[in-house]
């Protein structure tokens, strides 16, 4: 996307910010760019930069020949003479003292507000300044969702296997359990046994067939293709993850939180507030 701004709306744990880490690092091994990471806490941007970065960069032999041994720390590394900086928001001085072409925002909705805006003004003396944010939402008007609002926002439309038809797959009307035709928000772990949700699967709102969802199958269309924003919003969903998020687990997932505003962020990906 060549969006200065772009924005992901995600459901949580489906491999974003592995993705996003090799974006960065290949950014940084190919031009000249210095990045900002930001993540909620100093300890959350420690333990990513431990469990998830490093095995990426000491095993990727070009990377890790262009790593600076003598500035090789959990917040600071240089990489082709390239900074990374790393930093949690919860700081009055996390963003003191850098400048940066890339500011990437993991789980922005748990960021705090006035230090993300201090570290995008780290952005200014860039020719580039580009910005890379995504999150698993919370409620609407808040964190990743109010970025959506003032941008072109793309989402996973599927064309059917039979029939052809392009629909946006939605949980909530398009999933279907054998012999199962209530509300699927009236399952819990008391009834989920009395009904056959292992047999759960996706179903064409024309056809009423498994739209047999693919890669090939999956388009992005933008919901405000005329409106004119720099920033582009994509909106990961359980369709877009077809092979994690599959239709069972979904059903088995809707039944294990506390509240149902949980599931339908952490698992779905939507706003939702109780």
């Amino acid at each position: 996307d060549p969006s200065r701004v772009v924005n992901t709306v995600k459901p949580a744990q489906i491999g974003l910010t592995i993705t996003t880490m090799m974006y960065f690092l290949s950014v940084m091994a190919t031009q000249k760019m210095n990045v900002i990471y930001a993540l909620p806490s100093a300890n959350d941007a420690a333990k990513l930069v431990t469990t998830k970065l490093n095995p990426i960069l000491y095993g990727t032999p070009e990377l890790k020949r262009l790593l600076n041994v003598n500035v090789d720390s959990t917040e600071l590394k240089e990489i082709n003479g390239n900074f990374l900086f790393t930093r949690g928001t919860k700081s009055e001085t996390a963003a003191l003292s850098v400048s940066a072409d890339l500011l990437v925002a993991d789980e922005i909705d748990r960021c705090d507000a006035d230090t993300m805006k201090q570290f995008r003004s780290r952005l200014q003396a860039s020719p580039y300044k580009l910005v890379r944010q995504f999150s698993t939402p919370t409620i609407s008007g808040y964190g990743i969702a109010k970025e959506a609002e003032a941008s072109v926002r793309y989402r996973h439309f599927c064309a059917c296997a039979h029939c052809g038809h392009r629909f946006l797959p939605s949980y909530w009307s398009d999933i279907i359990i054998p012999d199962y035709d209530r509300p699927l928000n009236e399952l819990d772990r008391i009834n989920l046994k009395d009904v056959k949700w292992k047999e759960a699967r996706w179903n064409c709102p024309s056809c009423g067939k498994d739209p047999e969802i693919s890669k090939d199958r999956l388009e992005w269309v933008a919901e405000n293709p005329t409106e004119n924003y720099e920033a582009t919003t994509r909106f990961i969903s359980p369709a877009t993850a077809y092979r994690v998020l599959t239709p069972p687990y979904l059903v088995r997932s809707s039944t294990e939180f506390n509240t149902r505003s949980e599931f339908i962020n952490q698992v779905l990906g939507e706003t939702s507030e109780e």
